[in-house]
């Protein structure tokens, strides 16, 4: 069964939805989602670096650089997913999906990271508003040998 919040941001035509009991960043300016992300995300193998949101041939793209951090955790990453949050020009949460939230699910397959590099992750989106910067948690990573790592409920 869905939560409610993943029911309300759910549809045919919605964006990509996080996964049910997924930890989802409430709204706030870009500045304080920017120092929760990075608390959040300290011990994390897998974290963004740079995000935002732009109009490409197709439309509306998120794009993240994701950085596999050295040390935590000693595998090539081929899968992940996570959460990416939008917010305007001036700092202030930016609607991403269906029912004007400013959160959209994203993930990855077929991707080969060994330790210290990075992916640019691009993906589309259905329903932007007026997001252009982006700030992204990864939630979920699988290895090539098939070693998992997923947040819980302490990290």
């Amino acid at each position: 069964m869905l939560t409610s919040r993943t029911q309300m941001s759910s549809g045919a035509a919605a964006n990509p939805i996080p996964q049910e009991g997924a930890r989802v960043l409430r709204p706030m300016p870009l500045a304080r989602a920017r120092q929760a992300m990075r608390d959040f995300t300290q011990s994390d193998p897998l974290a963004m670096t740079v995000g935002a949101i732009g109009n490409g041939d197709n439309g509306a793209e998120l794009h993240l650089v994701l950085e596999h951090r050295k040390g935590k955790l000693p595998c090539a990453i081929n899968s992940y997913s996570g959460i990416a949050y939008g917010f305007d020009a001036w700092g202030r949460p930016a609607a991403l999906n269906q029912k004007g939230e400013n959160y959209v699910a994203f993930s990855s397959s077929q991707v080969q990271l060994k330790e210290g590099d990075k992916e640019m992750h691009s993906s589309p989106l259905k329903h932007v508003d007026t997001a252009s910067l982006a700030v992204a948690q990864v939630d979920q990573v699988t290895c090539a040998s098939g070693e998992r790592w997923a947040r819980s409920a302490r990290n």
